[in-house]
């Protein structure tokens, strides 16, 4: 007697290669299920891949943002430290500061351009 179906599973009927059908059945007695199972549990598995990887760009995208955002507040830190130096008249310590600035906008552009 066939085995009734959940009313929400379809079956599904498509041809593979040989050498396919004996990974999958070697997969399924290693995991001592069913080969149906085991094709279930594969393709459930590459669209959390898929999920998983769009997770990792947004995380990658976020850092090279947050990047932008740290180098750009540390450069604005510099500008006010140069001016206050300027003022001062302290062009030692206003030569300092022009170098680091250029050496944070060198350092971000080569970040950025990965």
């Amino acid at each position: 007697m066939p085995m009734a179906r959940k009313p929400n599973q379809v079956q599904l009927s498509f041809r593979i290669d040989k050498e396919l059908h004996q990974k999958l059945v070697r997969a399924a007695e290693q995991h001592r299920t069913t080969v149906n199972a085991e094709m279930k549990w594969r393709i459930d598995r590459s669209f959390e891949q898929d999920r998983s990887r769009k997770l990792e760009d947004l995380v990658e995208d976020l850092e090279k943002v947050w990047y932008r955002y740290a180098t750009r507040f540390l450069e604005l830190d510099y500008q006010d430290d140069l001016l206050a130096a300027l003022v001062e008249r302290d062009y030692e310590k206003a030569r300092v500061l022009a170098n680091a600035i250029l050496k944070s906008r060198d350092s971000a552009q080569g970040k950025v351009e990965r």
